[in-house]
Parts: structure tokens; sequence; C-alpha cells
């Protein structure tokens, strides 16, 4: 991803399911030098499936990512996508039918992805507009 880091946010983003099997958690953030993005610690589970991983998002997938936020949160179909620019890593959040939002990822680790962890898990639609703050009070920051 390009740069140095710069500074450390104050900042824990986490998408409240309601449900103690179903954790997804952004947190110890940090902006790029450059300005080009941010990384964050993913911390991730799915039933039985826990973990925790760096994930890099550019600045433009972000500001893309609350786009697709503001529509789910019109009751429209879109998917909103947190990558990096050069990173395979992602999260997803997809708005269904009824209301219904799939999340899912991948991470890969080590050279030439030798593993590599997918998971998906479905909640309702009351995540989307806290998200949506806080990933969009993230890229209004400054920093």
């Amino acid at each position: 991803m390009g740069g140095e880091v710069q500074l450390v946010l104050p900042t824990r983003i986490e998408l409240v399911t309601n449900d103690a099997d179903k954790l997804l958690v952004l947190e110890d953030i940090e902006r790029f030098s450059d300005g080009s993005g941010w990384k964050a610690l993913l911390r991730v589970r799915s039933g039985w499936l826990a973990f925790e991983h760096d994930l890099y998002f550019s600045e433009k997938h972000l500001a893309s990512a609350i786009s697709s936020l503001a529509t789910m949160s019109r009751n429209g179909h879109a998917i909103a996508k947190l990558t990096g620019t050069w990173e395979p890593d992602f999260l997803c959040l997809e708005l269904h039918t009824l209301g219904h939002v799939e999340v899912r990822g991948e991470i890969g680790h080590g050279d030439s992805w030798k593993q590599i962890v997918r998971f998906s898990f479905q909640t309702d639609q009351t995540v989307i507009a806290p998200l949506m703050r806080d990933l969009s009070a993230l890229l209004h920051t400054g920093i």
C-alpha cells in the first residue's frame, strides 16, 4: 500500500450484530503518511471461526464502500467492499432481499497465499447506518 504509518487513530469500528457468534471489528486503525489509505486490525468471529489479521484499504475503496452503504440504507442493492489498491484481501457487505446483509471476506497470508481464510455470515440491515457513520468519520478525519 504506500507510505509509512503516520498516526494511530483512537478509533474502533464494530459491526454490532446482536449475535455473540458474529463479530466484525476494525481496531488500531492507522492512516498512511502519504494519505493513500489505512491499516486496521480486523477481528472476525463467524460461528466457530475466529481470527485477527491486518487489513489494508485504500481511500478510493473506502469512499466507494461508503457510497454503497448509502445506497443500501435506501434499500437499494449494492456491495460495499473494503480492499487495498494492491492487496487481494477484502471485506464485503451486500444487501439481499428482506433486509438481510451478507458479510464476507477473504484474507490471505504468506507467499502466494499459502494460508487463506474465507468467512461469511448474515445479519440484518440495522448494521448499515452505524457502519456508514463510522467509516465516513474515518474518511473525513483529515489525518
